[in-house]
């Protein structure tokens, strides 16, 4: 009788020694969550090649580290449960089902972290990056300040060409300067 109390009192040590790891997040990786939904996709398309399953390794954790720096942590981590319990293969491709409106919400609290300077910067980078210039310093937060500053340097992108960047307009260069100035206070 006293080696039946003992095998019971070992088998519930170990439960819950189980349950203690798993409730204090002894569980998977994300690395190795992602690595898992990205194979899972691969095997429903027949195989990737290694440079197929690199991106899609890369894609999901520069996914879960855009998430966790716009402060959408938890909506990351509910789409990849999601995807851990309901992506399914159909004809050859990987279909994450209803998780895609639990997509739409990370994407939505991603765009919402970015606030408004996000696609006004953007505006101004692609600008001087089309004209092949390098784009001027831009304010690296999103106050009302900064993004009245960068709304009035895409209001100076409304004549200049890349001539004017690029100072083969030397006229419209200093006016395009000027205005640049204008919106800095200086």
């Amino acid at each position: 009788m006293k080696s039946k109390r003992l095998g019971a009192g070992v088998g519930l040590v170990w439960m819950l020694g189980a349950l203690f790891a798993w409730a204090s997040g002894c569980g998977p990786t994300d690395e190795e969550r992602i690595a898992a939904l990205c194979d899972e996709m691969c095997d429903c398309r027949g195989g990737c090649s290694d440079s197929a399953r690199t991106d899609c390794l890369n894609g999901g954790e520069s996914l879960r580290d855009d998430s966790e720096d716009a402060g959408c942590r938890d909506t990351w981590e509910e789409y990849i449960v999601c995807l851990e319990g309901n992506m399914t293969c159909v004809e050859g491709q990987p279909n994450p089902g209803s998780c895609v409106t639990v997509l739409q919400d990370l994407v939505l609290c991603q765009s919402a972290a970015e606030g408004p300077c996000a696609d006004l910067s953007e505006s101004i980078t692609v600008f001087y990056q089309d004209c092949g210039v390098d784009p001027p310093a831009l304010p690296s937060d999103c106050t009302e300040a900064s993004q009245a500053e960068l709304e009035c340097k895409v209001s100076c992108q409304n004549e200049p060409s890349c001539e004017v960047l690029t100072g083969e307009d030397a006229a419209g260069k200093a006016a395009y300067d000027d205005c640049l100035a204008a919106c800095e206070g200086g």
